[in-house]
């Protein structure tokens, strides 16, 4: 089967800042991984670094994705959703259309009109 590549770009994570680099990502497109369009919901604790938005429509084919091209629009997020180490941090859960995407759910892929939302537990005493 043929294989079609898509992108050419890689992003590379540090602490809180992303930048290009001048390695090649090769995303190979052949049926599966396919960007989509998906509309992500904020939780209302981090509207404020969305200009007050609840909702976002990006494209991706994974949790992952889509949170980058959220990460990409709204930069205040990155250190919300993500860890240093680009896991979720520990106080955030992804629903998709409404059901829990753990565990993994970065890796989770996502189809053309779902529903991520992002959700903030929580804590004290």
């Amino acid at each position: 089967m043929p294989v079609a590549l898509r992108t050419m770009r890689f992003n590379f994570r540090y602490g809180t800042n992303a930048f290009a680099a001048g390695i090649l990502e090769l995303q190979a497109v052949s049926g599966k991984g396919a960007r989509v369009s998906v509309n992500i919901h904020i939780h209302k604790t981090h509207r404020r670094c969305t200009d007050g938005k609840e909702s976002v429509e990006v494209e991706g084919s994974t949790v992952r994705e889509c949170l980058e091209a959220l990460v990409d629009r709204f930069p205040d997020m990155e250190k919300e959703l993500f860890g240093k180490k680009g896991d979720l941090r520990n106080l955030i859960e992804i629903y998709i259309n409404l059901e829990s995407a753990y565990p993994n759910e970065l890796a989770k892929p996502v189809k053309d009109g779902d529903e991520i939302y992002i959700t903030f537990m929580l804590a004290g005493g």
